[in-house]
């Protein structure tokens, strides 16, 4: 006769071996699978990937898989600077004569006037700034462009100098004027635009600045007296942009504007029966110095989503520094007696603004 109750007793453990060991096997699963889900994404739901792009030069960039949004920052690239004028050339020295009995005469000529400096040039103009957050069923890809830097404007040559008047009192020739500064050049747009090339978004570039202007040259001796060349106006700063456009309604930052160049100073002047010397060049007074470029907006460092820091590097976006006007030449002596005046100095040259500094974009998500 067989043991029912054995066989039920062992049956019903068996199954409740089963039950056990099939309730802890879920309970593992679901342990694991709740581990997961909070290591990845907060209240269970699934995290996109995070990272970030950094374009300096032109580029495509497509969305990661996972990705709902990410955001754009854009950097315009600054102008560059204004070249600054070269120096006016002195004036030569009057030529040497017999004294005439005026007081404080004699038989030097009157010496030429100086010339004047350079006028510096403006500094260029900063790229704007723009941000943009996009959603990825809007945009999943993009052509990317960055703006490239505004060219430094040149220097402008500088004058010659006078020569010298001839003997028996011949009046000293004036100094030439100096080469005006070169215009900077317009930094360049950065953008987005969709893969067919639509224009989706803009920081446009600076304006470079203004090259400085002509200074005049030394008056050559005579015996009036000879004048002093004449500064000119200053260079003036280029203009930082105003303009972009987003396409998602953050506002525009406008790049700031560089300052105007420091205007040439005048050369020394001569007066009437003051004999001999020549007068100094504007340069004793002070050279035309150069603008300063425009400074970079927008933040200078991101906090990305990944956790990334990102420093804006140095120079970005910024105004070139406009370009140093040119010593003005210092007049020619006057001639001694019965002898020609001395030839007046030249000018020195100018030197070139400096190139703005290149656009930027981030991409983050």
């Amino acid at each position: 006769m067989t043991d029912t109750t054995t066989d039920t007793a062992t049956d019903t453990a068996t199954e409740t071996r089963r039950s056990v060991r099939g309730r802890v096997l879920a309970g593992v699963a679901l342990a694991v699978l709740a581990s997961t889900a909070m290591a990845t994404a907060p209240a269970g739901a699934r995290q996109a990937p995070h990272g970030h792009a950094v374009f300096t030069e032109n580029g495509d960039w497509q969305v990661p898989d996972g990705v709902s949004s990410y955001t754009v920052y854009m950097w315009g690239a600054g102008g560059g600077g204004g070249g600054g004028a070269g120096g006016a050339g002195g004036g030569g020295g009057e030529g040497g004569k017999p004294g005439s009995g005026v007081a404080g005469g004699s038989a030097y000529g009157i010496g030429g006037a100086g010339g004047a400096s350079g006028t510096g040039g403006g500094g260029g103009g900063a790229g704007a700034f723009v941000p943009c957050t996009i959603g990825a069923d809007r945009l999943d890809s993009l052509r990317v462009l960055v703006g490239q830097t505004g060219a430094g404007g040149k220097g402008g040559g500088g004058g010659g100098g006078g020569r010298g008047g001839y003997s028996f009192g011949g009046n000293g020739w004036n100094g030439s004027n100096g080469g005006a500064g070169e215009q900077g050049g317009a930094g360049s747009t950065t953008a987005i635009q969709d893969r067919e090339g639509f224009l989706l978004g803009t920081a446009d570039g600076g304006s470079g600045g203004g090259g400085g202007a002509e200074p005049g040259g030394g008056q050559g001796g005579n015996e009036n007296g000879a004048r002093g060349g004449q500064g000119t106006g200053a260079g003036a700063g280029g203009q930082g942009s105003d303009m972009g456009f987003s396409p998602c309604g953050e506002s525009v930052t406008n790049g700031a504007q560089g300052s105007e160049g420091r205007a040439g100073q005048s050369g020394g002047s001569t007066g009437n029966h003051i004999r001999g010397g020549g007068g100094d060049s504007g340069a004793v007074f002070g050279h035309g110095l150069p603008g300063d470029g425009g400074a970079r907006q927008g933040p200078g460092t991101l906090t990305l989503p990944d956790g990334t820091v990102f420093t804006v590097p140095a120079g970005i976006a910024t105004g070139g520094a406009g370009g140093q006007g040119g010593k003005g030449g210092d007049g020619g002596d006057g001639g001694g007696s019965f002898s020609g005046g001395d030839n007046a100095s030249a000018g020195g040259d100018g030197t070139t603004g400096a190139g703005g500094g290149r656009g930027l974009m981030v991409i983050a998500w």
